[in-house]
């Protein structure tokens, strides 16, 4: 892991995260490369209509601040193997029908 990677990890961890947490929710890092920060919401932000308004005003102000080498923050949704299996299913029985 990069020093910028730990510093990010190390913020998320010491300021973030417990700002998140107060609400139930919570963020983890996925990934920096060309200068763009990756993370996921957990919990209640997952799906949380005001998730963009935490993304800009908590992490991003926050780490961008902080860390010179980040010019933006995106959050990413990954949908879960169960998920892409159950939607699978459900699209093969539709084709069937017709």
């Amino acid at each position: 892991m990069s020093n910028v990677e730990l510093q990010i990890e190390s913020i998320i961890n010491g300021s973030i995260r417990p700002q998140l947490k107060e609400h139930f929710g919570d963020v983890s890092f996925v990934s920096f490369k060309d200068q763009v920060v990756r993370i996921k919401f957990e919990g209640a932000c997952k799906g949380c209509p005001s998730a963009n308004t935490t993304l800009e005003t908590v992490v991003k102000k926050t780490l961008v601040s902080e860390i010179p080498e980040i010019q933006d923050v995106i959050a990413v949704s990954e949908v879960s193997d169960e998920l892409m299996s159950m939607a699978r299913q459900i699209l093969n029985r539709s084709k069937d029908k017709q």
